[in-house]
């Protein structure tokens, strides 16, 4: 049997990581389904799965296990490649997941700026106190 297993800490609580570790399991299994035909015919599948353990609030330990029943370099070939697979997987899921996180940091920023040019033309007399409430209402909604 070819095996690698391989431990990665992720920087998120265990129910965040969970979440990311599910998109994960569906953009490996996209990637897993593109394989060819030579691949398919010469090589016993390999099969990649994880397990998450809780580290403390702020990390996830998660252990990832690659592996065939089959021996030999073409079998190890496929195991350690359905790992890059899942590997590659997780980095674009963790991506996705810091691009949203700064997304939402700079509407955060954004939203700010803008409640703080509407007070100052509050203060100067263009709005009222009405007319600012409620920009400042839509922007807090967004």
């Amino acid at each position: 049997m070819s095996k690698i297993i391989e431990e990665q800490i992720l920087p998120f609580d265990l129910n965040k990581s969970q979440k990311i570790l599910d998109k994960t399991m569906v953009k490996y299994r996209s990637f897993s389904n593109n394989r060819t035909l030579g691949e398919v015919a010469f090589q016993w599948k390999a099969k990649t799965s994880y397990t998450i353990n809780y580290k403390d609030d702020a990390n996830t330990s998660i252990i990832i296990t690659s592996k065939n029943f089959g021996l030999g370099p073409v079998q190890k070939n496929a195991v350690q490649k359905e790992m890059e697979l899942f590997k590659s997987a997780l980095r674009d899921s963790l991506n996705e997941v810091e691009n949203t996180e700064q997304q939402d940091t700079k509407s955060s920023d954004n939203t700010a700026e803008d409640i703080l040019k509407y007070k100052d033309l509050l203060d100067k007399g263009i709005l009222t106190q009405e007319e600012f409430d409620k920009q400042k209402q839509k922007l807090l909604n967004k």
